[in-house]
């Protein structure tokens, strides 16, 4: 924000990129009062944004964003998408991550929704997914559970519940994202780009679901 500030003085035009999935109420996203010749204390917006498709833009617009600013350029990391593949089947990622050939691999992307950062421990979502994998998957030796946390995401609560389950095939693992995509057979979150991404490599992806709420984003469309 400080970059596009100080571009706009020095007539720099400036182009964003959508860096997460845009959804309606995003903290990072829900603005009204942006920067102006008449206001220049407001949110500053660069020239142009970057977006990765019509969902994020209609989101925009429907909290005020010009549509002048939004672009539909589609999220960079597809572009090359078969490419990306084919580099993949070629690494020995198995045997990178220790894990068996002909073990079946459960990847399950956290969301922050556990006891440190809630009050009273509300939203313990991730802790009760992690234990119910566990309880239906410990000793089974044809599957291994990998638990993906969210970046920079506190693990100490994970790490205390795999204590529990000292025989389990259950790992925290932070690996490259597309890696240990393409060695899951399947993919369990509860909110996390990290379900649009593997749809994206036609992995089957299970959303979970507590109370009524619903998903902020279409992730069937």
């Amino acid at each position: 924000l400080a970059f596009i500030t100080v571009f706009k003085k020095l007539g720099i035009k400036t182009i964003g990129i959508q860096h997460a999935v845009i959804y309606k109420n995003n903290p990072m996203y829900s603005y009204d009062k942006f920067a102006t010749k008449e206001f220049p204390y407001g949110y500053p917006l660069p020239d142009v944004m970057l977006l990765f498709g019509e969902f994020a833009k209609g989101i925009l617009m429907e909290q005020g964003y010009s549509s002048e600013k939004l672009q539909v350029f589609g999220n960079p990391n597809f572009f090359s998408l078969d490419q990306v593949k084919s580099v993949l089947a070629s690494k020995s990622l198995h045997k990178k991550y220790k894990i068996k050939e002909n073990q079946k691999v459960i990847l399950f992307a956290t969301a922050m929704l556990q006891e440190y950062y809630s009050a009273q421990g509300k939203y313990n979502y991730d802790t009760q997914v992690l234990r119910h994998l566990l309880e239906n998957f410990t000793g089974r030796n044809e599957f291994v559970i990998l638990l993906k946390p969210h970046p920079n995401e506190n693990t100490a609560i994970y790490e205390k519940i795999l204590k529990e389950y000292p025989f389990t095939k259950a790992k925290i693992i932070q690996g490259d994202l597309f890696e240990l995509i393409h060695i899951s057979s399947v993919v369990v979150s509860i909110f996390s780009t990290f379900m649009l991404d593997s749809l994206c490599f036609n992995k089957p992806v299970i959303r979970v679901k507590f109370g009524n709420e619903e998903p902020t984003i279409p992730y069937d469309q």
